[in-house]
């Protein structure tokens, strides 16, 4: 019997992605699914890795990172529950290595499905088909959306959407300059600039590890493409 047979079957009563699942795709994850459980900052896989498994998020988040030769860094996205990773949907399919790095931003549960088993589902299971490709479609999306502000929109617009997105309701966004270079795809020199060029107008103030938004209509306005 599957030592995660139990967290299995929570994860089928729970978890939307899984609720639609047919038989035959039940019965495969029941017997060679596994349960795992990652600790926030691990990193999941990194360029090169072999893909081995297909993993689904039934707890936190994992951000996926495209790192340069030259240490550069830009988030490609974040999966939550019920969401699968594309880069390793794209590896699995097409029988290469990872491409880009992927970590547990907060402590993890992953359902972890292994190569044999992922195509195994694609070809038994209709249900299982359509959460993988309609998981991939919608990262694709998201991925587009990410090419066309990096090729169309200016940094401080990108930065502007940057603070608004990730601000807590307090108005603050809990992240370094460091931090912030990386969401979305500069320098961390270029990212205090602005936040200096910000501070002037009176629409943000920096502090150590955080951005506090003073004016959001202002950064709003800046935000509207």
């Amino acid at each position: 019997m599957n030592p995660n047979a139990r967290q299995i079957e929570e994860a089928f009563r729970t978890n939307p992605a899984l609720a639609g699942l047919d038989d035959p795709a039940r019965t495969i994850i029941r017997e060679q699914g596994k349960v795992v459980n990652i600790p926030a900052g691990q990193v999941i896989f990194a360029p090169g890795d072999p893909c081995t498994l297909y993993p689904l998020v039934l707890e936190g988040k994992i951000a996926a990172r495209k790192i340069s030769d030259t240490g550069r860094e830009i988030m490609l996205y974040r999966l939550g529950p019920g969401d699968s990773c594309i880069l390793s949907t794209a590896a699995l399919l097409a029988g290469t290595a990872h491409e880009a790095e992927a970590a547990a931003e907060t402590d993890l549960s992953v359902l972890a499905i292994p190569a044999p088993a992922f195509r195994r589902l694609i070809d038994a299971s209709p249900a299982f088909r359509r959460i993988a490709f309609s998981t991939f479609a919608s990262r694709i999306a998201d991925l587009m959306m990410l090419v066309e502000d990096i090729a169309f929109h200016r940094l401080d617009q990108r930065l502007a959407q940057c603070l608004l997105r990730l601000a807590g309701e307090d108005d603050t966004v809990h992240r370094t300059h460091e931090a912030l270079a990386i969401e979305i795809g500069t320098a961390r020199e270029v990212i205090s600039r602005l936040l200096r060029e910000f501070a002037e107008r009176g629409w943000s103030e920096s502090r150590r590890g955080q951005v506090i938004i003073l004016d959001r209509e202002a950064l709003e306005r800046l935000a509207s493409p």
